[in-house]
C-alpha cells in the first residue's frame, strides 16, 4: 500500500445515509447557486450564504456525531483559518 493510502485508511470517514446525503447535496446546490450574487456583494445573498454554510457544517457534524465540545473545537479551528 502506498504511504498516503496507509495514512488515509486510518482516518475516520463517515458515511451519510441516503437522506443525509440528499439533504447536504440540496444545501450545497443552493449555496453554489448563490455564489455569483454573493460575489457581487449582494448583502442578502451574503447572509443566505452564511446561513447555508452553517447548515452544511451542522449536517456534517451530525453525520460525524460530534459532541458540543467537538463542534466548538471545529468552529474555532475554522475561525482561526480566516
Amino acid at each position: 500500500m502506498r504511504p498516503k493510502l496507509a495514512y488515509m485508511a486510518n482516518l475516520p470517514i463517515a458515511s451519510p445515509d441516503a437522506e443525509q446525503r440528499a439533504a447536504i447535496e440540496r444545501l450545497v446546490a443552493r449555496r453554489i447557486e448563490l455564489e455569483p450574487s454573493r460575489r457581487s456583494r449582494d448583502l442578502e445573498a451574503n447572509a443566505t450564504a452564511t446561513e447555508l454554510d452553517q447548515a452544511i457544517a451542522g449536517a456534517v457534524h451530525e453525520i460525524y456525531e460530534l459532541s458540543a465540545a467537538e463542534r466548538a473545537l471545529v468552529a474555532g479551528a475554522g475561525a482561526a483559518g480566516r
